[in-house]
């Protein structure tokens, strides 16, 4: 306790050279030399402390900028308190993010003006092209259009979205049999709409 009350002040007289180099303060020179490494260790541990912190601060902060596309240029990360293993691992996430945005940007143009989109149900990157796809077409659409545009979506791509596979399946397990019956309902109307789809889908 008592080495922790001196912790300010051993800090002021590391400012002014006190500690690491020159002549130590005087009050600082009275004390036994245990207590002045103490004090000098419990200082330097709160800086690391303080200074992992704000990495640590800095770091999520930056990686919701890149989620939320407020972070937008490498310098932003270039230039902050990161170390270069911190920096090296967000510059690849903002990279991922942008490429990501702009197929989204192309896939979007392509579905809205009915041009190619080549997506393969059996191809994994482009079954997440498709989910992403499907996901912004849904929440630009009202809420009750969702299932109209979920059905155009899956008739004009071949692709049933991960989460329209994830409730018919939800759906056909429950133990309520007008929950199951509407599933198994939504399962024929999509085979019906892309018969090859629903083969793909996931879980099958």
């Amino acid at each position: 306790q008592q080495t922790r009350e001196y912790v300010g002040k051993v800090r002021a007289a590391m400012g002014d050279g006190g500690v690491d180099g020159g002549e130590p303060a005087s009050f600082f020179s009275s004390m036994p030399a245990d207590v002045r490494t103490q004090l000098i260790e419990g200082a330097r541990q709160d800086e690391r402390v303080q200074q992992n912190a704000e990495i640590a601060a800095t770091k999520g902060a930056l990686q919701l900028g890149i989620e939320t596309e407020e972070v937008t240029t490498r310098d932003t990360i270039l230039n902050s308190i990161l170390p270069d293993d911190d920096k090296a691992q967000l510059l690849n996430a903002l990279d991922t993010k942008q490429d990501e945005t702009a197929q989204l940007r192309s896939d979007t143009a392509a579905y809205v003006s009915g041009g190619p989109l080549d997506l393969n149900p059996l191809d994994a990157n482009d079954k997440t092209r498709a989910n992403k796809l499907h996901e912004a077409l849904v929440k630009a659409a009202p809420p009750e259009q969702a299932p109209v545009v979920t059905g155009a979506f899956i008739e004009r791509t071949g692709v049933v979205p991960s989460s329209v596979a994830a409730d018919i399946r939800r759906g056909i397990e429950s133990d309520d049999p007008k929950e199951a019956a509407a599933s198994l309902a939504v399962a024929a109307n999509t085979y019906e709409r892309a018969p090859t789809a629903i083969n793909h889908m996931d879980g099958g």
